[in-house]
């Protein structure tokens, strides 16, 4: 673009820096700074951070410098460490980015010399650059507030030296505008010469018609006659030329009037022209026919601002061209030109991958032009992105939030996430969680084969936690695949277990011996049928013979046999199938009589300790 483009009261930190005649000093860089300084401290103080500072971002005017948008990308320079790194960046990061910038203006020209006192105040200056400047965020300063406390001392306005390149600015302006002038007036000055030389050639031709009139002999009379007739031609060509002057001059002035009407009738149809273009979103197109108009930021100021913005749109500056056409309000078609700006800077932002950034722009557009597709793209982008960095976590929910709002590729890209998952799981014997994270996936290709899979080896890992004893684990573990195979079986003698009961008579005693009875022969049922003398007297009660031999337990647990016996104690209890004599006074000396081993709920056999023999008996 021309000159034109940019505010004579506004730089680009970059090109102000090179049109500085000599270093900028600490204290004319603080001072400019320090408006930004001061609106970041205002940010962080509503609750936001900029996390964006950077040149690019800079303008500079006579007044300090202000922040702009930018679509470039900033280096490595400015940006904190744990930001680059992908960390939590916060307040620290922008002291950080202030700093930087900081440093910039005062090191891209060499520092001055033989200055004593800049010397002084640019160490004690570099003193606060570099803690800004920290590699650990809790080693610089803490807030914004801090950093513009420190910087206050170097805060005390700006130099003459430093105010140089708005001086060449509003020089190159005034030179502009002389050199229009000068146009102006060496084209007035070349058409009053023709007009001069026009009239002494009229002079000219009357001296020699008077000249012919004299070579003739003449009387008195004739010369008084001739000095009349001379006196009246001379008054005559004297109105003769008066009316040539007045008519010329008429004729110049229509011309003119006409020449101006139909140059500036072209000049607007020009305008005109670039403004439907604008409207139309055509910006290159649009700027370049404004900038065919000769002193068309001059003739037409307000159309300048929106073929600036249209300028900025073309060079591809849309966060700034963005700005520049909410500025212009209501202006033609500024607002759905802004809107524009802004999805196209949305777009950018796809196109580099900056995924993050992109999604937020396109979901600030709510339903303009296709942004509600392209923010579930820039969404499941970044959600690959995750995966392909090892963050399959962080992925999970963008894929979810897609899933449900019916983005077709996120589907499969999510199921596999979870497919994967659920083998690290398993692969640390988490089976409960495997076969979990893959249930929402039922009547999937292949996925109910693992489901079936995982859910299997949950469940023998519950019945081998049983086995050794662990009742509770084993409870939960069992509660996790309730339903499948066994499992409310187990869950039955888990609870016969672990269950109190208050004695043979207890309600709750019996109605488990009922239920233990359904599963005689089912693991350890039939152990904890005759466990103890409250489950063995409920299920032992009755008379039971078989090979000449029989044993009898009546309703009060008193017992009688004729099966092979030795005698010991006063008294009997049941112990893990065992029938235990005691005597009165020492519960614990006890001594197995026999032990018994139950088939089915009619049929056991009873082991008699006396001769070492077994005797299957009935129930009658």
């Amino acid at each position: 673009m021309g000159k034109f483009w940019l505010k004579r009261t506004e730089l680009r930190l970059s090109d102000y820096l090179q049109r500085l005649l000599s270093p900028l000093d600490c204290y004319s860089a603080v001072t400019l700074l320090m408006p930004i300084a001061i609106e970041l401290k205002n940010k962080h103080d509503s609750g936001s951070v900029c996390l964006r500072l950077f040149p690019a971002c800079i303008l500079v005017t006579e007044n300090g410098c202000k922040l702009i948008d930018s679509s470039e990308q900033p280096s490595d320079l400015f940006i904190a460490p744990e930001q680059k790194n992908g960390g939590f960046a916060g307040i620290a990061a922008d002291v950080y980015a202030v700093c930087a910038v900081l440093r910039y203006m005062l090191t891209l020209n060499l520092p001055a010399k033989n200055d004593k006192n800049n010397d002084e105040a640019s160490t004690e200056l570099d003193g606060i650059i570099n803690k800004g400047m920290s590699e650990l965020p809790n080693e610089r300063f803490s807030t914004m507030q801090d950093l513009i406390h420190a910087l206050a001392p170097f805060n005390t306005g700006v130099s003459e030296a430093a105010l140089v390149p708005f001086v060449k600015r509003r020089e190159e302006k005034k030179s502009i505008e002389a050199l229009n002038i000068f146009d102006a007036t060496t084209a007035l000055n070349t058409n009053e010469a023709r007009a001069l030389t026009d009239d002494s050639k009229l002079n000219v031709l009357e001296s020699e018609i008077n000249l012919q009139s004299t070579d003739q002999p003449t009387t008195p009379n004739e010369v008084n006659s001739i000095a009349v007739v001379n006196e009246d031609t001379k008054t005559n060509s004297q109105k003769r030329t008066l009316r040539r002057w007045m008519l010329g001059a008429a004729v110049v002035c229509v011309a003119l009037v006409i020449a101006t009407g139909f140059t500036w009738r072209y000049l607007n149809n020009c305008c005109e022209q670039a403004m439907e273009d604008m409207d139309k979103f055509l910006f290159a197109e649009a700027v370049g026919e404004f900038e065919e108009i000769p002193y068309g930021e001059k003739l037409f100021p307000e159309e300048s601002l929106y073929i600036y913005a249209g300028s900025l749109m073309a060079a591809e500056e849309y966060a700034a061209a963005e700005t520049a056409f909410s500025d212009l309000n209501e202006y033609r078609e500024a607002e759905a030109a802004a809107k524009e700006a802004k999805y196209q800077k949305a777009k950018y932002y796809l196109e580099t991958k900056q995924f993050i950034s992109a999604q937020a722009t396109f979901l600030s557009l709510v339903d303009y032009k296709d942004s509600n597709e392209l923010e579930k793209e820039a969404q499941y982008l970044y959600a690959k992105k995750l995966i392909a960095e090892g963050d399959s976590d962080l992925a999970e929910p963008f894929l979810r939030s897609l899933d449900v709002e019916g983005y077709a590729s996120s589907h499969e890209l999510l199921l596999n996430i979870c497919k994967q998952k659920a083998a690290d799981k398993a692969s640390q014997k988490d089976y409960y969680e495997a076969f979990t994270i893959l249930e929402e996936f039922s009547g999937e290709e292949g996925i109910d084969a693992l489901i079936s899979d995982y859910k299997d080896k949950a469940y023998k890992d519950a019945v081998s936690v049983y086995n050794k004893g662990s009742y509770w684990t084993a409870y939960s573990m069992f509660k996790k695949v309730e339903g499948y195979k066994h499992t409310s079986d187990y869950l039955t003698l888990i609870e016969a277990h672990t269950e109190t009961y208050r004695g043979v008579d207890d309600a709750k005693a019996k109605e488990m011996v009922r239920q233990l009875k359904s599963l005689l022969g089912f693991a350890d049922a039939s152990e904890l049928i005759v466990r103890d003398r409250i489950f063995g007297h409920t299920f032992l009660v009755g008379n039971w013979t078989g090979s000449g031999k029989y044993f009898t337990m009546n309703s009060e647990g008193q017992i009688s046999y004729n099966l092979p016996y030795f005698r010991y104690g006063d008294y009997y209890t049941i112990q893990d199938g065992a029938i235990v004599l005691f005597p009165e006074d020492d519960e614990d000396a006890t001594k197995p009589l026999f032990f018994i081993t139950v088939y089915t709920e009619d049929c056991i056999e009873v082991f008699c300790y006396k001769n070492c023999e077994s005797y299957m008996l009935y129930r009658q």
